[in-house]
């Protein structure tokens, strides 16, 4: 080494240990706490907002490093309020060759456990914009200086074991909504202007402080009218979101009762413009709703998870959803529409992709947000949907939708079903203000149905439809149109009002064809006919079908959303056979024969009794090839003393043993007013003799109001006059040249009461007489009657008996009373005698069969003192004790005194 270089050498290190030396002694006479008032100006004139530093520390080696203890930085502006930051401790790392030119860089600032408040204002700007417009600016110079052309850089921020408290209020509700992140750690880089500054942050979230949160991105320094440009991405793990209810009120209208989210998303916008995210969501055990519906029933839990590419507008009330793919189990919806929070109620503008969904998860989904669908509806097969739905959420009904569905196996209740609409198949295409449903099947309880039918014009539906069914329960498919009860299966009175209200906007017309059906008892088949609805009113018109073994056309009016409910019915009906329509319809088995005629009747409908008590109505009926069942006029005639004398009733024995009585036809026109037929013009024909007459026949209790005449047959006729019946003289028809007697005909159809009108039959005899006298005939020999002969005995009835004994039995009443279709028997008399013991009684069917016995079965005469004495005695067999025993029975009873003589009588039990 030559000379110089060994001084340069020396000269340099001489130099370095003066500056080292000046460098350790620099501390010891440079305080700079002397400039703390200067540096807080210079970083207020920076910042622009209030600056408080603590103690200030400074230390040259290894590096310039400055440490502020105890930082304050206040609010900008004019606001004043609570400082923006707060820290224990500042530690600050200057580059010293960029002093030299009059620029500042700072090489990386560390802020230890710093309070961050930032907020959002009502008029949309955060208290963080003006920093970042001084740093896209290159810092402030004080008031009044020059500029110096310094400039403000920071390579390095580091906010370590931090809080952020997040304070919004701009807010749709006026509310501000916090939020506070603990644990927090930020790191910024390149903090200098015509840079973008990068940020990385972690958190701890609440409530727990093992649920973090990180995120990444950029800020862009340069301003513009919507604030800085930026793009991030976040990451959280298994947040439970109650902690996020204020956001998810103020943000979606949403809330969450329970449930956490895991999420992966990219943004990009700027801080007071729109924003783009993108990403996936995945939310467990959630429990959402509507905020603003209010507090309803607890909703199920809901695991979703999603996929999605959205824009949020400036104000955060309108998001569009470019993408949204909603995954879980077999469902796999994908949509794309907007989300508007503008108004006082959310707005859907929605677009469903041709996707497949469980209704069981839509269900739920709807229930959380504070809505159900306008029917319950299940399905364990995925619904295959493309709609688009345009409304509020909370108002379904009001909405348009536009689009297909396809459902197989679906299930629908109702509160006024008695059971479910099942199996429920078919394609719904839908439409502006109107769907059409094609390829339809389904089964109501034992019902089955399928067709097509069309919906128009929702605010007032009008439908059209064809329908078809094999097999059908009109009266279950009406209940589909009858009003919720309160009460009922989820139904209240409001409920049933609006559906009621729903009911009377529609109108509907088509066609309905059915196989067998009922209605209530009533069945039919081959039903064909043309249905409408209008006003809550079903009419059928016109309409026929078979009905037991005939035909029936006509047309029919309803209103099933009224109880009782209205009805009215115009009816031809041909061939039918009237046992079976009677029988089955009214429990009334005493018409046989083939039914034809017209009717018209009115009433309403609420249970057989209060429908035919309420029934009015016209009309005309003809029976033909019949009988009537368990009432035999030449019976009755038998029973009127007098009338038939032994040679005739030898001959017509075997006829008036028949309990009915047949004939070639019965008619007549009728009026029905309060569940009594009344007739003025009815006739029948039959073998023996013709009917002719009028009056009344209670349907319910089978009451009878007769007045008829009796035309005998010439068969029987001669044979009473070959015998000189007194009969045949008095009631002796010279035109007909047949016996006519008139009747009367009171009691029940189970026990009719004749009586022979002998006011009319005097009438009838002396017209006769004159007659014959006009028309050259010499009358034979008879004598008018000089009084009534004796009045008919009861049916069944029989003269005292008595034994050696002195034992006696006076049966005077035995029949079927009470119910005409269900009778209990009847036995009354009286027991005469001396010492009076007991009585049994014993009941035998038309074969002689025991079907009952009862020892001592009159207890009036435990009381009978032991001299003669007359006891009345009465006794009724329960319809349950002999009911299918027939209704020819015979009551036989065994008398017995105290000296053990014994008497039986017996008479025959009849209607």
């Amino acid at each position: 080494m030559n000379r110089g270089a060994r001084i340069l050498l020396w000269t340099a290190a001489a130099l370095a240990v003066l500056l080292i030396a000046a460098a350790l002694a620099l501390p010891a006479f440079l305080d700079p706490n002397r400039y703390r008032e200067t540096i807080e100006t210079r970083i207020e004139a920076v910042l622009g907002r209030e600056v408080s530093l603590g103690e200030i520390r400074l230390r040259v080696l290894p590096r310039v490093t400055v440490v502020v203890e105890r930082i304050s930085v206040g609010e900008g502006g004019p606001r004043g309020g609570d400082p923006v930051l707060t820290a224990d401790s500042l530690r600050g790392r200057i580059k010293i060759l960029p002093l030299l030119r009059r620029q500042v860089e700072i090489a990386a600032v560390e802020i230890v456990r710093p309070t961050v408040r930032v907020v959002r204002r009502a008029d949309g700007s955060w208290n963080f914009d003006d920093l970042l417009a001084a740093f896209a600016a290159g810092g402030k110079e004080e008031p009044g200086a020059a500029p110096s052309g310094a400039g403000f850089a920071v390579s390095r921020l580091d906010l370590r074991d931090g809080t952020i408290r997040l304070h919004d209020l701009r807010t749709r509700r006026g509310e501000t909504v916090a939020t506070e992140l603990r644990d927090l750690n930020l790191s910024l880089r390149d903090l200098r202007p015509g840079e973008d500054l990068r940020f990385r942050l972690e958190s701890s979230l609440p409530p727990h402080a093992g649920q973090r949160v990180a995120a990444r991105g950029k800020v862009g320094l340069e301003s513009t009218p919507t604030g800085f440009p930026f793009a991030a991405e976040v990451e959280i793990q298994d947040f439970e979101l109650p902690a996020a209810g204020p956001h998810l009120e103020e943000f979606l209208d949403l809330k969450a009762a329970g449930g956490s989210v895991t999420l992966d998303v990219e943004g990009k916008g700027e801080t007071g413009g729109p924003i783009d995210l993108a990403g996936g969501i995945r939310l467990e055990h959630i429990a959402p709703g509507i905020a603003s519906a209010g507090r309803g029933a607890p909703a199920p839990t809901l695991n979703l998870d999603l996929e999605f590419d959205l824009s949020m507008a400036a104000a955060r009330d309108r998001y569009e959803f470019r993408r949204l793919e909603w995954k879980g189990g077999k469902s796999d919806l994908r949509l794309r529409g907007t989300v508007d929070l503008s108004a006082p109620r959310t707005h859907l503008d929605v677009e469903i992709l041709p996707s497949r969904f469980l209704l069981d998860d839509l269900n739920n989904l709807l229930q959380g947000l504070g809505t159900s669908a306008p029917m319950d509806i299940s399905s364990p097969d995925p619904v295959e949907v493309a709609l688009r739905f345009r409304g509020h959420p909370d108002a379904i009904r009001e909405a348009e939708f536009e689009g297909s569905l396809k459902v197989s196996h679906l299930t629908l209740r109702h509160p006024s079903l008695a059971s479910p609409l099942e199996k429920v198949e078919g394609r719904v295409e839908i439409g502006p203000n109107r769907f059409a449903v094609q390829d339809f099947s389904g089964a109501l309880g034992g019902s089955d149905l399928a067709g097509e039918l069309e919906v128009k014009n929702f605010a007032a539906p009008e439908v059209d439809f064809r329908l078809r069914s094999r097999r059908a329960d009109l009266g279950q498919a009406l209940s589909f149109l009858t009003p919720e009860a309160g009460g009922a299966a989820g139904g209240t009175a409001e409920a049933g009002e609006e559906w009621q209200a729903d009911l009377d906007r529609i109108r509907a017309k088509g066609t309905l064809e059915i196989g067998e059906g009922t209605l209530g008892s009533l069945a039919f088949s081959r039903f064909q006919g043309t249905m409408a609805m209008e006003g809550g009113r079903v009419r059928f018109q016109p309409v026929e079908f078979g009905l037991y073994g005939g035909s029936c056309a006509g047309e029919a009016e309803v209103d099933p959303g009224k109880d009782p409910t209205p009805f009215r019915v115009r009816a031809r009906l041909e061939k039918v056979d009237s046992l079976a329509l009677l029988s089955e319809n009214l429990e009334v088995r005493d018409l046989k024969g083939t039914l034809a005629g017209e009717l018209n009747l009115r009433g309403t409908a609420s249970g057989v009794e209060a429908t035919v008590r309420g029934a009015t109505g016209d009309g005309e009926l003809r029976v033909t090839d019949g009988s009537v069942v368990a009432l035999n006029v030449l019976e009755l005639l038998a029973k009127v003393s007098g009338v038939f004398g032994e040679t005739t009733l030898e001959r017509l024995s075997k006829r008036i043993a028949a309990e009915e009585t047949p004939f070639s036809s019965l008619a007549g026109k009728f009026q029905l007013t309060e569940g009594i037929l009344r007739s003025d013009d009815l006739t029948l024909k039959s073998t023996d003799l013709d009917l002719a007459g009028s009056g009344s026949l209670g349907l319910l209790d089978g009451g009878l109001n007769l007045s008829l005449q009796v035309l005998l047959s010439p068969e029987v006729s001669g044979s009473m006059r070959q015998e000189k019946s007194q009969a045949a003289e008095l009631f002796w028809n010279s035109r007909a040249e047949r016996v006519e007697i008139p009747m009367r005909l009171t009691g029940t159809l189970a026990s009719p009461s004749p009586s022979v009108d002998f006011r009319r039959a005097g009438g009838t005899f002396l017209r006769s007489r004159v007659d014959e006298l006009l028309r050259g005939k010499t009358p034979a020999p008879a004598q008018p009657p000089a009084q009534a002969p004796a009045p008919a005995a009861e049916p069944g009835a029989a003269p005292p008996a008595a034994d050696a004994g002195g034992l006696s039995i006076e049966i005077g009443e035995s029949r079927f009373s009470g119910n005409f279709l269900l009778p209990d028997a009847k036995v009354s008399g009286v027991f005469r005698g001396a010492g009076l013991a007991r009585a049994d009684l014993r009941l035998l069917d038309s074969g002689g069969n025991e079907i009952l016995s009862e020892p001592d079965a009159f207890p009036e005469i435990a009381a009978a003192p032991d001299g003669a004495t007359e006891i009345p005695f009465s006794k009724k067999i329960d319809a349950k004790r002999i009911a299918g025993r027939g209704s020819r029975l015979t009551a036989s009873i065994t008398l017995f005194d105290r000296s053990g003589h014994s008497l039986t009588r017996q008479s025959d039990i009849r209607r």
